[in-house]
């Protein structure tokens, strides 16, 4: 079964009750499937999706989507999806996995974990200017949306943004106007979206389809600053400027992220 996912200017505040990617102690995330469930349905959050880091090789994806499907089954309060979160592995936009796990997910999440060097590996970011990594992951972003069959570009620019800041809000455009053209939603990423006030204004002028996740590794964080995104998005709708008071408060909850993926 599909997500739905709406174009930005079509959002209404219930839009924002979701949580479309999360991570349990399948992968590098700390709770079960039923403790993310439990809190979830603590929150009244009205969906979710488990969306956990899988490669070509991965082979316990079977058995992680019955898991989900079976509680999905076992409350009416809450939709829960099955989906995966997969890396870009070269320049042409090919993903680390396998047709099997494509197939059983309702939702694929495409991301720039890592920049590849052409030769099989991927370079020390260290080594990286802060505009070599952020153009390299533009375009990295790009091929995953024109080549790849990824339904959303998670956390966009967030390889840069953690550790830069801001991403440039002109690559930012360019993603949004790019998953237009083949019908890809962006993430509005509450872990990884430092300048979330331009972001969205720009979200509002291209329009794309969003996907709103918190890429929460922990129940605690489950539609982590959903409540601020949906204030900020709200006010923007109503007074066509966007309150970056709003803005700033949300930044600050948001952290950064200390998680390691391969």
């Amino acid at each position: 079964m599909p997500v739905n996912l709406k174009r930005f200017n079509d959002l209404t505040t219930k839009d924002f009750n979701v949580d479309y990617h999360l991570h349990t102690d399948q992968t590098d995330g700390l709770d079960t499937i039923e403790e993310m469930i439990k809190k979830a349905r603590a929150y009244h959050i009205a969906e979710i999706a488990f969306t956990e880091h899988v490669r070509k090789d991965t082979m316990w994806f079977d058995a992680f989507a019955d898991r989900v499907r079976e509680s999905a089954d076992r409350y009416s309060d809450i939709k829960i999806y099955v989906g995966c979160e997969t890396k870009v592995l070269d320049r042409k936009g090919n993903l680390d996995v396998s047709d099997k796990v494509l197939y059983r997910s309702d939702i694929v999440l495409g991301s720039v974990h890592r920049i590849p060097n052409g030769k099989g590996g991927f370079f020390d970011f260290a080594t990286l200017t802060p505009q070599a990594l952020a153009s390299i992951e533009l375009e990295l972003a790009i091929k995953m949306l024109e080549k790849s069959p990824i339904d959303v570009l998670a956390h966009p620019g967030g390889m840069y943004s953690s550790r830069y800041g801001g991403y440039p809000i002109g690559y930012l455009k360019e993603m949004m106007i790019t998953a237009n053209a083949y019908d890809k939603a962006i993430e509005l990423n509450s872990k990884y979206i430092k300048n979330t006030f331009d972001f969205m204004r720009v979200c509002g002028e291209i329009n794309p389809k969003i996907s709103i996740g918190s890429d929460a590794h922990q129940a605690e964080n489950i539609g982590s600053c959903t409540k601020l995104i949906s204030q900020l998005y709200n006010w923007g709708k109503k007074e066509s400027v966007y309150n970056e008071n709003i803005s700033n408060r949300c930044r600050s909850s948001f952290g950064t992220s200390n998680h390691k993926i391969t």
